[in-house]
């Protein structure tokens, strides 16, 4: 009986899936399958686009979106969070990648499952010496300066390949960029305005008009969300047109048909030690970036978070990319809120995207490839935007000013130095910060108050 129920509290310890099955409804199903499909719409333009971000092969972030998030939903204590390929960990991907000592090595491709392998190591490492609160120790304005500049950097990144051109090599000469610019492909501009215009429709104009209309939530959300599956299929078409016209649009190329085969591809020590130093910052900021998300949707529902067992569901969920070639993963904030506004109960609905996106892998993948990248672009664009937030660092300063110059420290160092360096720069100041508070303690004077001795002689009734 002892053993019967130590094993029973071993499973809803560390399997978290057993805790909602046990309650788990029709209309939870229900919810969870509606959910998963409108998800795995998302799934597919954004596992492309963000491996093309990195400057990866794009059946990296198709990969890494299938099997990790089953992982996740075993492991995970979050109901809602979406595991697979995000925007920032992709700019990182690619900030390592054209590192000069790992560029020499031409081996991109191995050098990602590599940085999958490492953050899922080091997320365990972590999780062996319960290090789940070290989420606490960077600040709310170091995070969100870190944010700020690295979807600054993301945007920055991506107007090149709007126009169609490859990554500009001018440094800050205002005649080279004159030069370069000239050059734009006017067709994969066509394309990336055509994109970017549906892609704003169908993020406020559309909800606003369907809701007018009196058209259900559920639905609203449902049609809402498919306008990046919508992008990538009218700009296919459109780059088909220019083809046959003989005007060139690049394309994300051929992608390989089938479920991805299980590897060890990333068992090169040599290239481990020379990664591990980045790849400890991508786990850090994976790991960090993965819990504000959960928490956001579990204080929703009044639902918990146990930090570290989320180390230990991200680690596998990498380890799991690694061994079936994907790039690292963690939780997106995009498609966690499509997840949960679509009315997802518990991680079934992830299940049901992976299980989405791997018969597209299976089936349709030859449609994928006539995506141009202009279009990929344009969803990348639209996805980061929001998290450029200038104005938050004002309303930090306001509230506190050692805070505010964190923040803005932190943005300008991403900017200026780099990923790594500015959200070190920025951990370094809030240190130094709360360092300075605790040396100047608040001290209040209490002084004796007059006629005391008048006040203790009055008798009470």
């Amino acid at each position: 009986m002892l053993n019967s129920f130590n094993r029973s509290t071993f499973l809803l310890e560390h399997f978290p899936i057993f805790t909602w099955l046990k309650t788990y409804t029709r209309q939870d199903a229900t919810d969870d399958v509606f959910a998963g499909v409108i998800t795995a719409i998302l799934l597919v333009p954004q596992g492309i686009a963000y491996a093309v971000l990195a400057g990866l092969p794009p059946q990296l972030g198709l990969y890494a979106s299938i099997l990790p998030p089953v992982v996740y939903a075993l492991l995970g204590t979050s109901r809602a969070l979406s595991v697979g390929p995000v925007s920032i960990a992709a700019i990182m991907i690619a900030g390592v990648l054209a590192e000069p000592e790992i560029q020499a090595l031409n081996q991109p491709v191995v050098s990602a499952l590599v940085l999958s392998a490492l953050s899922g190591v080091i997320m365990l490492f972590m999780a062996m010496l319960k290090l789940g609160g070290l989420v606490n120790f960077i600040s709310h304005p170091v995070l969100a300066g870190f944010t700020s500049g690295a979807a600054i950097l993301i945007i920055l990144s991506q107007l090149p390949a709007m126009a169609g051109l490859p990554a500009p090599q001018c440094g800050f000469n205002v005649a080279c960029y004159a030069d370069y610019a000239s050059t734009a492909n006017p067709y994969s501009l066509f394309i990336a305005a055509m994109a970017l215009a549906v892609l704003v429709i169908f993020t406020k104009p559309l909800p606003w008009l369907l809701k007018k209309l009196q058209v259900k939530t559920a639905w609203v959300t449902a049609i809402s969300k498919g306008g990046p599956l919508l992008t990538v299929v009218i700009s296919a078409v459109l780059a088909q047109q220019f083809s046959q016209a003989q005007h060139t649009v690049a394309v994300v190329g051929k992608i390989p048909a089938g479920l991805p085969e299980f590897q060890f591809n990333f068992l090169n020590w040599p290239l481990a030690h020379l990664l591990l130093p980045y790849a400890t910052f991508i786990a850090l900021i994976a790991y960090i970036e993965s819990v504000a998300i959960a928490k956001v949707t579990a204080n929703l529902r009044g639902q918990k978070i146990v930090p570290n067992q989320e180390l230990i569901a991200l680690g596998l969920a990498n380890l799991a990319a690694a061994t079936t070639g994907g790039m690292p993963v963690a939780g997106g904030f995009s498609r966690t809120m499509v997840n949960y506004s679509a009315g997802a109960k518990t991680q079934m609905a992830m299940l049901i995207a992976a299980g989405c996106l791997a018969l597209s892998v299976i089936f349709f993948s030859t449609w994928f490839q006539a995506i141009p990248k202009a279009a990929l672009a344009a969803i990348i664009l639209i996805a980061v935007y929001r998290l450029v937030r200038i104005r938050h660092i004002l309303h930090t300063w306001n509230y506190d000013k050692a805070d505010g110059l964190a923040e803005a420290a932190t943005l300008l160092g991403v900017l200026i130095l780099g990923i790594e360096e500015g959200i070190g720069f920025g951990i370094v100041l809030t240190i130094a910060s709360q360092l300075r508070k605790a040396s100047h303690p608040h001290i209040a004077i209490v002084g004796r108050v007059p006629d005391t001795e008048h006040y203790r002689n009055i008798k009470t009734p």
